[in-house]
């Protein structure tokens, strides 16, 4: 990730918030991780509920392909876990370089091949 140590601190005083608003112009990848808002907020956990954040964005900045990238990760990892269930990562992970949208630019992962499934039928 970006190294959070480049960046200033800054607060936003409480009269300057609105009960129960979210606040719009705040970094997303930090916007995720409040510790206000998630318990354990740097813990990677897909079972979170309630999980507020704001990857889509909310109002009339909500992400149009939300639902169709909410179902290809649901698929992706459905088929990951199926094929692959002892997956396992093999080294560090390296993130983008982004202060916009951070992610993964590489994670090398071990698993133990098996046979397909037409060269299972051949045999």
């Amino acid at each position: 990730m970006p190294n959070a140590s480049l960046l200033p601190a800054v607060a936003i005083p409480p009269r300057a918030r609105n009960a129960g608003q979210r606040q719009p112009g705040v970094r997303i990848a930090s916007a995720n991780r409040d510790e206000e808002v998630f318990a354990d907020p740097d813990r990677f956990d897909v079972g979170r509920t309630p999980n507020e954040h704001l990857a889509f964005l909310y109002g009339e900045h909500y992400c149009l392909g939300a639902h169709l990238a909410r179902l290809e990760l649901r698929v992706i990892f459905s088929e990951l876990i199926e094929r692959l269930p002892d997956m396992r990562l093999n080294g560090g992970v390296e993130w983008t370089q982004s202060t916009q949208v951070p992610g993964i630019k590489h994670m090398p992962v071990k698993f133990t091949p098996r046979a397909s499934e037409t060269r299972q039928a051949a045999i």
